[in-house]
């Protein structure tokens, strides 16, 4: 039975892309043999066949019949079981519909809008990467074996009439659809000629052949799990929900953008998965911090030719990371052109809001995804660590640091790490708070510095009222979320819920090591603000810097320590000149930060009077760090005098701390003197050394020092 007979009478449906690509191949093979009818009819020529004979070329057609054309009217012929061949594989298309199987090949054609005659093209240049035979052939029409490739100039002649072939080089044009999308290449690199060889696109091969993405038959490989899936606030899950059936009820080719809007880890690529999964669809990912300047546009250009071939959604990652900078102007305008160009359905993740304008932004929606809240934070922890550590551990962590979904995974798979590394199967809960000080570190910009907290409000000395005070704050901190949350608080407060904080005392008294004390004990980083790199003469610098650092500190969980503030939180005064005017829109700006930031602010300053109204207002909490007296000064000198130290018998703190009135900072410096000159002497911190280094630091900071002072120890300081 012939080939032609078998399509007339076989009509199954298509059960895979193989099977209909053999389909395809068979009658591109009736369609050859018609060009190699017209080949052996040409003039004789000495090296025609050198490779290649005539028989051959045939032999390779005929798959093993008998019969094949030798006459014009035997072409004719041929060339209506070439029709008949394409009747019989239509009407198998037809019934894998109906059976719900289209053929790859046919999904692409649909979705770029091929006709018949792209298609044919298409399966020309598939031919020379499926079946060895092909070269062979191509190269005998082409009369030289060295082109196996199939050229444009050699499928217009086979597949078109001569009054079509001016309408057929129009499909090889750079502006068709095929070459548009990068379906074909030019074999050599350059323009496509019509003797020029054609590279069909590696991704278009494998999907053709149905080894690529398949339908709803696989899962999206989206790096988050199912765990974050879950963790999405329900109205969120909803809108995702939704979306993708919108989608499907419109058609995918509406050409919509879902910007996916939330912080780092909040769940945005969780929601991406669950809207391609609903689809059916694997989504092409575009990395934007890994695209390069240079190759950006064409990356993006075949990431949505891969999509628009497929019928895929575009996934974008990480838009905001482009930011306004001028070096990014190029991948922008590349991303924009090919989000003007494309019908399908865009998906584009950012931490921060995206604006488009007129076309694209008639075709945005929104979908916003909140922080996670006290009880999501809670329950994931929950899950994490187990029953075993008990719900308190759980909430204690889930209220210090405002972590999203993906960043507590990754802070626990941080701790469990540092455990592995100890020989513990098991993290332990300070495993797991030193990795959520590291995870909460990660944002904070050069613009603050880190302080590692070392002290402990035990071993801070002031007066009973000042340290409640202290214990207070700490309290406070602890039991926000209880307070916010659990007790409903925070339905009533629509902006302050942050805690600030006011240190108020003259230089060394101790602001600073009460800050860090607090820090310690509520297992927080401490972040003190590089004034110098905030406060710009620049108009608008100042709040461009100001919206970096409380945006990355609401990420980072840490608490904000701006020492000497006076300069950054000063009173606003009357408008005298545009200077005038630019420092108060910055301090109001810092007023309307202060109130939003749900974190921690301590500002440290060395005179409240200084300090504009509308911030005192704002501080939950105002402690005076008194000069110490006496019997302060006394437990001072005793608490930075480490017990380690090797001390000579003679040193007589009583004194010091009587005679020497001075604040902490300068106690700490004295003793820290003292010990590098014993270090230098006898290896014993003595008393000399001690006076010694308080004549200097008295005569550093300005004040007036006699002999009296030091009594019978004067004598110390004037002996070498």
């Amino acid at each position: 039975m012939s080939d032609v007979s078998r399509y007339q009478e076989t009509f199954s449906p298509y059960q895979n892309d193989i099977q209909y690509l053999k389909d395809e191949l068979q009658r591109l093979d009736l369609i050859l043999e018609i060009s190699v009818q017209r080949a052996r009819c040409r003039a004789d020529d000495p090296l025609r066949g050198m490779y290649v004979s005539d028989e051959e070329a045939a032999s390779l057609l005929s798959n093993g019949r008998q019969e094949h054309p030798a006459s014009g009217e035997e072409a004719g012929a041929w060339n209506e079981r070439a029709e008949e061949a394409l009747a019989g594989i239509e009407t198998r298309l037809k019934k894998s519909l109906e059976a719900g199987f289209e053929p790859a090949l046919q999904r692409m054609a649909k979705n770029l809008g091929l006709c018949r005659a792209e298609t044919d093209i298409v399966v020309f240049s598939a031919s020379f990467e499926l079946d060895p035979k092909y070269r062979k052939i191509f190269g005998y029409l082409h009369d030289d074996l060295s082109r196996g490739r199939p050229s444009p100039g050699l499928i217009i002649e086979s597949i078109s009439t001569p009054r079509e072939r001016m309408e057929m080089r129009r499909l090889f044009l750079p502006g068709s659809a095929l070459m548009r999308h990068a379906v074909l290449t030019a074999a050599d690199g350059r323009d496509l000629g019509l003797s020029t060889g054609l590279v069909l696109s590696p991704d278009v091969l494998e999907f053709i052949m149905g080894a690529g993405d398949r339908g709803g038959q696989e899962r999206s490989a989206l790096a988050e799990g199912l765990l974050l899936q879950e963790t999405l606030p329900e109205e969120i899950y909803r809108k995702g929900l939704m979306l993708a059936e919108q989608l499907l009820e419109d058609g995918m080719e509406q050409g919509w953008i879902c910007i996916l809007q939330g912080a780092r880890g909040s769940g945005r690529r969780a929601l991406a998965n669950l809207i391609c999964s609903r689809l059916g669809r694997r989504p092409v990912i575009i990395d934007i911090d890994a695209l390069d300047e240079e190759e950006a546009a064409s990356r993006i250009k075949m990431s949505f030719s891969r999509a628009a071939i497929r019928s895929s959604p575009v996934l974008i990652e990480g838009y905001d990371a482009l930011g306004e900078e001028a070096g990014k102007g190029r991948i922008r305008a590349a991303l924009r052109r090919a989000l003007h160009e494309f019908s399908g359905p865009v998906l584009l993740t950012s931490q921060i809001p995206v604006h488009f304008k007129g076309h694209l932004q008639a075709r945005t929606t929104v979908i916003e995804i909140p922080a996670a809240d006290y009880e999501v934070r809670s329950r994931i922890w929950q899950g994490l660590i187990g029953p075993e550590s008990g719900d308190r551990i759980a909430s204690e962590i889930a209220a210090r640091f405002r972590l999203t979904p993906g960043r507590v995974l990754d802070a626990f798979a941080s701790a469990r790490s540092n455990a592995a590394l100890e020989g513990r199967q098991n993290p332990g809960i300070d495993d797991v708070y030193r990795a959520c000080r590291m995870e909460s570190s990660r944002s904070l910009s050069s613009l603050a510095r880190r302080i590692e907290p070392r002290r402990r409000l035990d071993e801070v000395v002031l007066p009973p009222d000042k340290m409640e005070q202290l214990w207070e704050i700490e309290s406070h901190i602890k039991n926000r979320e209880r307070v916010y949350v659990d007790w409903g608080f925070e339905r009533k407060l629509s902006l302050g819920r942050g805690l600030n904080v006011l240190f108020s005392g003259s230089s060394g008294t101790g602001k600073t090591m009460a800050a860090e004390a607090l820090a310690s004990e509520i297992g927080l980083d401490l972040y003190k603000i590089d004034l110098s790199s905030v406060v710009s003469k620049y108009i608008g610098e100042t709040e461009k810097n100001l919206r970096r650092i409380f945006e990355e500190a609401e990420e980072s969980n840490a608490i904000l320590f701006f020492d000497e503030a006076d300069a950054l939180f000063g009173k606003r005064s009357d408008v005298k000149d545009a200077h005038d005017r630019y420092a108060n829109v910055e301090i109001s700006y810092l007023l309307q930060k202060m109130e939003e930031h749900e974190g921690i602010v301590i500002l440290a300053t060395n005179l409240s009077r200084n300090m504009d109204e509308a911030f005192l207002r704002r501080m939950q909490f105002v402690v005076e760090f008194p000069f110490p007296e006496e019997d302060y000064r006394l437990q001072i000198w005793n608490t930075l005098l480490p017990a380690e130290a090797p001390v000579g018998d003679d040193l007589d703190i009583e004194f010091l701390a009587k005679k020497l009135k001075l604040a902490g900072g300068s106690i700490k410096n004295i003793l820290v003197a003292a010990a590098f000159l014993a270090a230098e002497d006898s290896g014993v911190i003595g008393m000399k050394h001690l006076v010694k280094a308080a004549w200097k630091e008295m005569r550093k900071i300005g004040k007036i020092c006699s002999p009296g002072d030091f009594g019978d120890y004067y004598q110390l300081v004037i002996d070498d």
